[in-house]
């Protein structure tokens, strides 16, 4: 349900991509290694794909319609490669770049996440770059609530001491 939070989505549709692709992909690959479901860097740039659609043509289409129109989009591109058998150009994506990509996404879920822990997540626009986020979230931690300074002081506890 998460993820379908990070991809502008209601949580329902978190909880349907959860179950449908491995549920169809039992049917035609056999696979045991492979991951099917939404991760967390995918439902970032599909939510990243749905607000500037929804920015540049606000109130035209539901979230969820954008959302399925481009893993339909995407679903047809990789189904073209694996037809013309075209996996190899995946080895010109050198190592340092994918995990510098993957890096750069996880500090974005976090910087976005940390607002709503503080309880200020409505205060700012968690969906901007991230150093704007950073940024905006130092200096509205003067609104956090009571309760996020007791929850923040128990975790930081419980993890660092």
């Amino acid at each position: 349900m998460s993820y379908a939070k990070l991809a502008n989505l209601a949580p329902e549709f978190g909880l349907y991509s959860s179950f449908v692709g491995v549920f169809i992909y039992c049917f035609f690959a056999t696979s045991k290694d492979v991951s099917i479901g939404p991760v967390a860097v995918m439902s970032l740039e599909t939510g990243k794909v749905v607000a500037r659609v929804l920015k540049k043509h606000p109130n035209k289409w539901p979230a969820h319609y954008i959302a399925t129109t481009l893993a339909f989009i995407c679903g047809c591109i990789v189904l073209g490669l694996g037809v013309l058998r075209l996996g190899w150009i995946v080895e010109f994506i050198p190592a340092p770049a994918v995990s510098g990509f993957m890096t750069g996404s996880a500090i974005n879920i976090v910087a976005g996440q940390v607002p709503g822990l503080f309880g200020i997540a409505k205060l700012l626009d968690t969906r901007a770059a991230t150093y704007l986020v950073i940024i905006n979230t130092l200096k509205n931690l003067r609104h956090s609530t009571l309760d996020a300074a007791f929850g923040v002081t128990g975790l930081f506890d419980h993890y660092f001491l």
